[in-house]
């Protein structure tokens, strides 16, 4: 095992002093303070990272419930929304250039005589089949000029009932939105 050694000669003497140390026994006070600061140094990430997992976990419920919380007021002003146009008879629809279709409220179905379906979405040959041959191409060509000029329409209609028989009139009114590549949405 490695030591330290240093010799000195005793004065007027034939014998030589010898102080020896082994290098373990020299670095044992140094050893117990570096494995003390490793604990301290561990304790306090420990503690700041289970403090850290702490608040995670509370803000992770807090979205949560606040998430819970906007979902269920978002379902009541959409059961309300559905009553109100129920009670007006009037419905929401957009047409989505992009599909060629028309997304519509259960209202608007309702009032087209059309079953509402789960997406909302209906090709707009759907739709376009209920206006009677006299006025489809008015009808599309006001929903095209919205489309390429930006230009509001409010335009009335007939509408043949589901089984093509009696026909009813219908207002629509149309506006465009685009996104903010400045395409109609």
């Amino acid at each position: 095992e490695p030591v330290l050694a240093a010799t000195r000669p005793v004065p007027e003497s034939p014998w030589f002093l010898v102080a020896r140390m082994d290098l373990a026994e020299r670095d044992a006070p140094l050893r117990e303070q570096v494995w003390i600061v490793y604990l301290l140094v561990g304790s306090l990430l420990g503690g700041s990272g289970a403090g850290v997992l702490l608040l995670l976990k509370h803000l992770r419920g807090r979205f949560d419930r606040e998430r819970l919380a906007a979902a269920a007021l978002l379902g009541i002003h959409q059961e309300r929304l559905e009553m109100a146009q129920a009670i007006a008879h009037a419905g929401s629809w957009e047409y989505l250039p992009s599909e060629d279709a028309i997304w519509g409220s259960a209202e608007t179905f309702r009032i087209w005589g059309m079953e509402a379906p789960p997406s909302g979405k209906v090709p707009f040959d759907e739709i376009a089949a209920r206006i009677p041959d006299r006025e489809r191409e008015r009808v599309r060509a006001s929903l095209m000029d919205l489309v390429i000029t930006g230009n509001s329409y409010e335009v009335e209609f007939p509408v043949l009932s589901a089984d093509g028989g009696r026909e009813r009139i219908v207002a629509a009114q149309g506006i465009l939105h685009r996104n903010e590549r400045g395409e109609p949405e």
